[in-house]
């Protein structure tokens, strides 16, 4: 299992919190699998969910990748970069960006939306988000 979106989690902390939690809840049998006439019983509530989270957090580091690879069609040095960067990679609020890039909320809301613009005057950009069909596709 890996570290976790940020690499920050031990493996085997969340598994022992989760078990733990359901252990409590009258979940006596946790993550062991018995048989009964040939039969296995199902995934504990625990492995679903670890293999519930593990699904989400692949998809959340794709998304991202996705985010990043357009973002780097815009100019590395540009102010509507760094701004949508904030935004939708590092998550940060509105109030956090203005403070990042010394700009009151209505500048930086411009430089979002040139960014954005600047994005969207692109085919490929156009393209890889599906509002433009491939030629010859």
């Amino acid at each position: 299992m890996s570290g976790g979106f940020c690499g920050n989690t031990s493996p085997g902390i969340t598994e022992r919190r989760t078990k733990e939690r359901f252990c409590r809840g009258g979940f006596p049998y946790c993550g062991r699998t018995f048989q009964a006439r040939g039969a296995l019983c199902p995934p504990s509530p625990v492995q679903e969910i670890e293999a519930k989270i593990q699904r989400q957090t692949e998809a959340a580091e794709k998304s991202v990748l996705e985010i990043m690879e357009l973002l780097e069609r815009l100019p590395p040095d540009s102010t509507e970069r760094t701004i949508l960067e904030l935004r939708h990679i590092d998550c940060k609020t509105w109030a956090d960006i203005s403070r990042t890039v010394y700009l009151t909320r209505t500048p930086c809301a411009k430089y979002y939306n040139r960014g954005l613009d600047a994005l969207l005057g692109m085919s490929e950009v156009r393209q890889i988000i599906g509002l433009e069909e491939i030629a010859g596709g």
